[in-house]
């Protein structure tokens, strides 16, 4: 049983405050990405892909956004993601190509990005 929380924290000083309620299911980890949003590494999102062990599976994306400055919210998110979505131009692309679930570029496709 996998367990990860959805809502938000809000980073405040001294009294943090949070909205967080658990969420179970039967899964695995099938890939993980980070993107940092800035340089120093303050702020970014976490992105973890989870196939369920249903007997028709489906892929579950975990987005934590976070930030670790004062002031700002955390937010923890789930999303239920087809193929297409973590494929070529898919809004979770990077996080497929991680799993190894992209498919290869057309040369029509290659030469339209350049």
């Amino acid at each position: 049983m996998k367990t990860v929380q959805v809502g938000s924290v809000w980073n405040a000083n001294p009294y943090p405050q949070e909205s967080l309620r658990d969420v179970e299911f039967e899964g695995e980890e099938v890939a993980s990405l980070v993107v940092n949003e800035d340089d120093r590494g303050n702020r970014g999102e976490t992105q973890t892909l989870y196939r369920t062990n249903e007997e028709m599976p489906r892929y579950i994306v975990y987005v934590e956004r976070w930030s670790h400055w004062q002031n700002e919210y955390t937010t923890y998110k789930l999303f239920e993601a087809t193929e297409a979505d973590l494929d070529v131009d898919g809004q979770f692309e990077l996080l497929g190509r991680e799993a190894g679930m992209t498919r290869v570029l057309s040369l029509d496709e290659a030469l339209g990005d350049a």
